[in-house]
């Protein structure tokens, strides 16, 4: 009877030996485990974020939190892909706006940032009438009609103020400006001018002292005549010689010569270093700053320094024309001492008359020369 209980213990240990074999040989390897035995959680991508909490975790860009983008992944893993219903916008996602108009451009106005569009909704904005097709960005502007068509915030900015111009001198009337995108014809941006009828009266013309009009436009006649104390500041025109020692100035004179009715400057000038002394010319009615090389005509007189006199007296009308004529004073030519060139000495006898007086009949057009005096007096 006690060899039955003995059979029955060898068959329960073989049998719990093998239970115990069985279940050691079934426990999770550490490859397939989230958590090495002892070790830190597993992240293939490298994403920080846990395997067994990544729902990719061979894609580093997809992780919970992630920004959701516009391709098809679910990459905040929040279980929807390209999602926008949790308020924030798709990093990459375009910005769709409502086109009522269907002009191709939509209005601010209930735009939205998504994937894709839904009907009637465009990728191109800024359209600041979305009720009329022909009112967009990139339009061309209709000049007139007091509407911002191309939406750039400006109404007509091609429209210009044309003034009429009736006597041609490049200023119009002011209070009759027309408004208009092209160029109008026989009319001028400038205005401001005083009388149209007459060309030499506008803002930018000199102003002739005591002839009863306002030349200028600046609503006063000019009174002629010098009166009080005055300063070389205050001078009306200036001209200037074009180097040291030319003695320009020594000789003025005045006279028309050209026949226009206002009064021209002469002038003389020369250099101890050239050979030549000039009668310069310039125009009446003057003003301004000029330098002595902008004269309207000259005078190459032909005689050395120190050999041209007095201009003279030009506004003698000799030939009775009507128009004055110009005389110059010419002196005989000088030798000169080497170590003092500016110290004359007395005139050599084989160096021509001693003086003489060139006479040019008016009106004076252009540069001359000695030679071409309609004739001289020699003293």
């Amino acid at each position: 009877m006690r060899a039955v209980p003995l059979l029955l213990l060898s068959f329960l240990l073989a049998t719990g030996c093998e239970g115990a074999t069985d279940d050691a040989s079934s426990s999770p390897t550490p490859s397939s485990a989230t958590s090495p035995p002892g070790g830190e959680p597993i992240n293939a991508d490298g994403d920080s974020v846990p395997a067994g909490e990544d729902c990719d975790d061979t894609n580093p860009n997809v992780y919970p939190g992630a920004q959701e983008v516009c391709d098809g992944v679910d990459n905040n893993c929040e279980g929807h892909v390209d999602e926008t219903d949790q308020g924030d916008p798709l990093g990459n996602a375009p910005w769709w706006y409502p086109d009522g108009d269907g002009d191709g451009y939509g209005r601010p106005e209930g735009s939205y940032q998504a994937c894709s569009g839904g009907d009637g909704d465009v990728l191109a904005g800024g359209d600041c009438d979305d009720q009329n097709p022909a009112i967009h960005p990139g339009i061309e502007e209709r000049c007139g009609d007091g509407v911002d068509n191309n939406c750039d915030g400006t109404i007509d900015e091609n429209l210009l103020l044309w003034y009429p111009d009736g006597d041609l001198d490049g200023y119009g009337v002011t209070g009759q400006g027309v408004a208009d995108c092209g160029v109008l014809t026989g009319h001028v941006l400038t205005g401001e001018d005083c009388d149209d009828a007459h060309a030499d009266v506008h803002p930018d013309a000199y102003e002739l002292c005591d002839n009863g009009v306002d030349d200028d436009c600046e609503g006063r006649d000019l009174h002629c005549g010098i009166e009080g104390i005055m300063e070389l500041k205050d001078a009306a025109a200036v001209i200037s010689g074009g180097q040291t020692y030319d003695r320009f100035g020594g000789s003025i004179a005045a006279g028309d010569l050209n026949g226009d009715g206002y009064a021209d400057i002469l002038t003389c000038a020369g250099s101890i270093y050239d050979t030549q002394d000039v009668v310069f010319g310039h125009w009446g009615y003057l003003f301004g700053t000029r330098d002595v090389e902008q004269a309207d005509f000259s005078v190459l007189t032909g005689c050395r320094v120190y050999g041209l006199g007095p201009v003279g007296a030009p506004a003698v009308d000799i030939d009775g024309d009507g128009v004055s004529d110009l005389l110059v004073a010419q002196l005989a030519e000088y030798v000169y001492n080497d170590s003092e060139p500016w110290r004359a000495q007395e005139p050599e006898q084989s160096s021509g008359p001693f003086a003489r007086v060139l006479v040019f009949h008016g009106p004076i057009n252009g540069p001359m020369n000695d030679e071409e005096a309609d004739y001289s007096v020699t003293s």
